[in-house]
Order: C-alpha cells, then sequence, then structure tokens
C-alpha cells in the first residue's frame, strides 16, 4: 500500500481506489481496479509509467474504453 501511497501524494491526476471498470467501458461491464489513475498531462503518463515499472506494478493503459471487455 505504501507504493499507492507515494502515487497519491505526487497528485499525478485523479486516482481512485478500487474503482469499478464498468463505469470507463463503453460495454458497461467490469470489476473493480485495484487504482486507476487519470492523468492530465503527458508529463504524469510518463511519470506514472516510470513510477509503476520502478515498483513493479502492473500496468494497463486503456484508453477511452471502447471495445474493452474486464473481468
Amino acid at each position: 500500500m505504501d507504493k499507492i501511497n507515494n502515487l497519491i501524494n505526487k497528485n499525478l491526476g485523479d486516482i481512485c481506489l478500487k474503482e469499478p471498470l464498468s463505469k470507463h467501458s463503453s460495454w458497461r461491464i467490469g470489476g473493480p481496479a485495484d487504482v486507476l489513475i487519470e492523468p492530465y498531462t503527458i508529463e504524469q503518463i510518463l511519470e506514472i509509467i516510470q513510477y509503476a515499472n520502478l515498483m513493479k506494478i502492473p500496468t494497463m493503459v486503456i484508453g477511452n474504453g471502447t471495445n474493452l471487455l474486464f473481468f
């Protein structure tokens, strides 16, 4: 959880814990993501990816969530 708290403290966009992915998919299907981050800038995206790689946190970029099925 310390890894996630460090991300929250960096102010890298909107950060939600246990966010239902159904809210972010055109199919409106999907369980909760451990962490969902919606960055505002390209720099924030790069910092999030670099931090996640450094901390070995698995990531997935989903874009607008169209044609994705989360289960």
